[in-house]
């Protein structure tokens, strides 16, 4: 009888036993699961501090990209566009003899080449540069070569320039 007792005795002790690991395990696995929904939570928050605090610099860098190409309907559109605006600066600034060169079988991967010559002061020439940076920024300045002549005090440029243009429908661009 004694040993009968001694078994119930075991066997209710290692059943209060397994309980109590089951929950501890259980329990531990909870404690994991809320410290990983903790650090989910810290990372959305810190996530979410971060676009609030720069939220104005990114949409001004996304508006300032956009700007890095035109985007155009179709190249020969574009190309027309940016011939006529640099015609027109041309004669803003007295240059004459403009000649501009652009092979549309040059272009790729939403740039093409532009080459442009012309004559007229130096330092008209430099102020024309400034106003391409500025006002066309799809427009970068590849190369330039300037040929001074002293006597007649005028330049002689040539300047590379690369059209940046983007395909777009007549959606888009409304």
């Amino acid at each position: 009888m004694k040993k009968d007792k001694l078994k119930k005795r075991w066997a209710i002790l290692g059943v209060i036993w397994t309980i109590v690991l089951i929950f501890t395990y259980w329990n531990a696995d909870k404690i994991d699961a809320i410290i990983r929904d903790r650090k989910a939570n810290e990372i959305f928050r810190q996530d979410a501090k971060f676009w609030k605090y720069n939220s104005k610099n990114i949409y001004r860098i996304l508006e300032n990209k956009k700007l890095l190409s035109q985007p155009v309907e179709s190249l020969k559109i574009g190309l027309l566009s940016v011939e006529n605006d640099l015609k027109l600066l041309a004669s803003k600034y007295d240059f004459y003899g403009l000649k501009i060169e652009s092979s549309i079988g040059k272009a790729s991967n939403g740039r093409m080449p532009i080459n442009l010559v012309f004559y007229g002061s130096l330092e008209k020439a430099l102020h024309w540069l400034r106003a391409v940076q500025d006002n066309y920024p799809y427009i970068p300045v590849g190369r330039i070569k300037i040929s001074f002549n002293q006597g007649a005090k005028r330049a002689e440029c040539h300047i590379l320039l690369y059209y940046r243009y983007e395909i777009s429908s007549p959606k888009d661009m409304v």
